[in-house]
């Protein structure tokens, strides 16, 4: 978001910073019953509410342009939630681990040899495995 760029009233508070000359960091805080949520939970609240927002218009009858222009949303977007029949929400698809295909490999060694550091169970899995992770994902 830009410096001064208008928020939605409903929202709370958008406040930025300049961060040390290197840009701009930019905080949106929404106020629910006197708490404070944080930024993603602010993004959710905020798609929900104009959801229900542009139902409500578009059933009071006004048209796409009209919302557009009150809510300060592009028009493709109240399209968007026009269609929609319900509020939108955010799914991400588990992108799982490295470790997962060597996971049953990774148990074994440990319960045959419980007092393996992680250097070497990691030098196990490369020779053997085609482990490519690193050390770290190990421990």
């Amino acid at each position: 978001m830009t410096p001064g760029a208008d928020s939605a009233p409903h929202l709370g508070i958008e406040k930025c910073t300049s961060f040390r000359g290197r840009g701009w960091r930019c905080a949106v805080f929404a106020f629910t019953v006197g708490v404070v949520v944080d930024r993603v939970e602010a993004e959710e609240l905020r798609s929900a509410l104009e959801w229900a927002q542009v139902r409500a218009m578009a059933a009071d009858g006004l048209s796409q342009r009209e919302i557009t222009r009150r809510l300060g949303i592009n028009r493709r977007t109240v399209a968007k939630l026009m269609e929609a029949a319900e509020q939108p929400r955010y799914a991400r698809t588990p992108r799982g681990s490295m470790l997962d295909p060597v996971e049953g490999v990774l148990r074994e060694l440990l319960e045959q040899w419980p007092e393996l550091k992680a250097p070497r169970v990691t030098e196990i899995l490369r020779e053997d495995y085609g482990y490519t992770g690193s050390v770290d994902l190990v421990r």
